[in-house]
């Protein structure tokens, strides 16, 4: 595989790893239907996304030539974006979805994005009560945590 740096190919190896790894430790969840999805559905279609989005960019960056080297700025935004991640999942069950997705995406707007304060807030707000909507209206457990909805 020439032209592609040898980092990017180890980068996204690991990603579709973690996408398998998703797909093997979901098991466990029901999948359900598409009518009645079980709790294993998202986490399954999040798992399957990742590494199709994945290897269509190791093939795509496989058919580029040409050598870049990777910004240090683009480094440090997606290890904050990977611990932030992290972050998310390890206190899901405990504060609740509605709340953590808020402070993700809040600080990822704000902070990763680059966006202003007020469209930062109106998006985070906005975008977790969507995803709230959307989910609880296909039937989707959510941890309810501190806000206990």
């Amino acid at each position: 595989m020439r032209g592609v740096p040898h980092g990017e190919h180890i980068f996204g190896a690991a990603l579709i790893a973690v996408g398998l790894f998703a797909l093997y430790a979901r098991t466990d969840l029901p999948l359900g239907t598409l009518r009645e999805p079980g709790s294993g559905f998202f986490p399954g279609a999040v798992a399957v996304a990742l590494i199709l989005f994945a290897a269509l960019a190791l093939i795509s960056r496989n058919s580029q030539t040409g050598r870049r080297r990777a910004e240090p700025r683009g480094i440090a935004r997606i290890s904050i974006l990977s611990v932030l991640i992290a972050t998310y999942a390890s206190l899901l069950a405990a504060v609740g979805f509605v709340l953590c997705t808020v402070v993700l995406l809040l600080v990822t707007l704000r902070g990763l994005g680059m966006v202003g304060w007020l469209p930062a807030v109106l998006w985070a707000a906005g975008g977790s009560a969507g995803c709230y909507f959307l989910f609880t209206r296909l039937g989707m457990p959510l941890p309810g945590g501190l806000l206990a909805f």
